[in-house]
């Protein structure tokens, strides 16, 4: 009978099963009903990684996901190009800052208020006639889904489902 078993052979699924590894659980099943891992969300995934939430366990949870990301950039194919939000309405302004001042108080020190024309200037193929600001952060960006599926998988010990 094995330890644990997951259900569902994407990048969540084999994440929890390569950290279950390496905290030492022994007999670790991961289960998929695809022919293929990450033929589901991950496979269509564009692979965004940041920390810029709304909700301190969505905050903290990701900057501890960003971090993993930044040690394992080779694996992953982990590239910090930033990460922006526009804003075209006060309304979204405001929720932006409040964010930012949540994220400030966990540590994510690197997220920051631009003004409609850093906004304009950082993404000039925009059309920015209607932003009002935005919140970047620099740290963060995007890493490869099919290498840190696989890299995941590889740590778990884990086979790919044969066809």
């Amino acid at each position: 009978m094995p330890d644990v078993v997951i259900i569902g052979a994407g990048i969540v699924g084999a994440s929890v099963a390569y950290h279950l590894k390496r905290a030492g659980v022994r007999d670790v099943v991961l289960l998929e009903r695809e022919a293929h891992t990450g033929k589901g969300s991950t496979g269509k995934s564009m692979g965004g990684v940041r920390a810029q939430f709304a909700t301190e366990p969505n905050i903290r949870m990701s900057m501890h996901s960003v971090r993993f990301f930044q040690q394992h950039a080779e694996q992953t194919g982990y590239r910090p190009q930033g990460y922006l939000f526009a804003a075209t309405t006060d309304a979204h302004l405001r929720y932006l800052r409040v964010n930012r001042e949540l994220q400030h108080t966990l540590g994510l020190h690197e997220a920051r208020e631009l003004s409609a024309s850093e906004v304009e200037a950082a993404v000039p193929e925009m059309r920015a006639d209607d932003v009002m600001g935005g919140s970047f952060c620099p740290t963060y960006g995007f890493v490869d889904p099919h290498s840190t599926l696989q890299f995941f998988l590889n740590g778990a010990c884990v086979r790919k489902n044969a066809p």
